[in-house]
């Protein structure tokens, strides 16, 4: 129970346990007084009945009760004898009136110190939990972030202190986010950097021999050219590729859900790797089911799908073949894509999903960033990516997706 909910409810309790004090004593006093009052009327029945025998006991009663119309000679009669109407005429009827009035006071008195006492503590209370509240968020302002609300209750103060602890925590890991995205920014930067000096450096060689040599021949000028226009798509490749995976460091892209069949994620690998896998002369093909849905971003999963047809393709002899599947269990969604090529050395298959790494048999422009990409968007729809191969007899990638039930 809230504090300022106790605190009200045992501020009507000892008002009503007041009133109640109040009622009891009053009640005690008027019965006093109304048997002051019938000893008095019995005391003047008797005397009217012992001057008066004549009068019978309904004729007395009678006297008693009935009004008079001219009462003003009793009143002057009574005056002289120093009794007016301020005054009581039944002497006990006064001292039960003054220990009423003491009894009343004394209770007023009492109550109100306990209710003022009450309220006092009450504050007082209500200031020392501000002054915690103020306390504990100094220490945040700090940077304390470990203090977490102790011995609470389910009062106001407790709540507010539970909440801007949330809010707290909640910008923590917004700050905390941020300078991740910064410092993933900065060694992308310095990825970058590091991937481009070798065709920037490649570029500006042959634009100098170009330059250098006007009479250079037709046939070696359009070499130069070409290679200098591999070596541009070549950084415009690299440059997308990281920006991509940096965005993934810095958890800021949104993927757009959809139940998408299987067949249609391979159809888009296929039609991606269609000119590269003709030039090497690999045939890249797909087993059909029109039963299995994956709930995913199909822009997305098809670029990380095509990364690693790609590889296939690359560590692929030619009239070698590239096969994908999916099959689907009661637990989860599994993607297999296996080659036919020379396969991955058992020291270079742990390090295959790193970034910019490349093994012995990598083809020489392999960046090593497409596989490492391809991880951080299947871990992004929450599924799983590994790989196994046997030396000279091909590889297969397995991609896990588990059912959300």
């Amino acid at each position: 129970m809230k504090t300022s909910s106790r605190f009200i409810i045992l501020f009507i309790i000892s008002s009503l346990l007041f009133t109640a004090v109040c009622s009891v004593s009053i009640s005690i006093a008027m019965n006093q007084v109304k048997k002051s009052e019938y000893y008095t009327y019995v005391s003047i029945a008797d005397n009217i009945r012992k001057k008066n025998p004549q009068f019978d006991e309904n004729e007395i009663v009678q006297i008693l009760n009935e009004a008079s119309d001219n009462i003003t000679q009793t009143k002057d009669d009574l005056r002289t004898y120093g009794i007016t109407e301020e005054d009581w005429i039944v002497y006990e009827n006064e001292k039960n009136s003054k220990n009423v009035v003491l009894v009343c006071t004394v209770i007023s008195i009492t109550f109100g110190t306990i209710i003022s006492l009450l309220f006092l503590f009450y504050c007082r209370k209500q200031k020392m939990e501000i002054i915690s509240l103020t306390q504990n968020l100094n220490e945040l302002n700090k940077g304390k972030y470990d203090l977490m609300p102790e011995n609470n209750t389910e009062d106001e103060h407790s709540l507010l202190r539970n909440e801007l602890y949330k809010t707290t925590v909640m910008l923590r890991e917004q700050s905390e986010k941020s300078l991740k995205a910064k410092e993933g920014l900065k060694d992308t930067i310095s990825d970058i950097s590091h991937q481009l000096k070798t065709p920037l450096t490649s570029i500006t060689v042959m634009l100098e021999n170009l330059i250098d040599d006007p009479e250079m021949p037709a046939e070696i000028r359009l070499d130069f050219l070409n290679d200098i226009r591999l070596s541009a798509n070549h950084i415009s490749f690299l440059v997308k590729s990281l920006l991509r995976l940096s965005r993934f460091d810095a958890d800021v892209v949104e993927f757009n859900y959809k139940q998408e069949k299987t067949d249609d994620l391979f159809s888009d690998c296929i039609k991606n790797t269609e000119i590269m896998a003709e030039l090497k002369g690999v045939n890249v093909l797909f087993k059909k089911n029109r039963d299995i849905v994956l709930n995913c971003d199909r822009r997305w999963l098809s670029e990380g799908l095509t990364n690693i047809v790609k590889n296939c393709i690359e560590n692929t002899p030619s009239g070698g073949s590239v096969v994908l599947s999916a099959v689907k269990n009661k637990l989860y969604t599994r993607i297999t894509i296996k080659d036919t090529g020379c396969g991955i050395d058992k020291d270079t298959l742990p390090h295959i999903f790193e970034r910019f790494y490349s093994g012995k048999k990598s083809d020489e422009n392999s960046i090593g960033i497409g596989l490492s990409l391809t991880k951080a968007i299947v871990t992004k729809h929450g599924g799983y990516i590994s790989a196994s191969s046997v030396p000279g007899e091909g590889s297969c990638f397995t991609l896990r997706f588990f059912h959300n039930s």
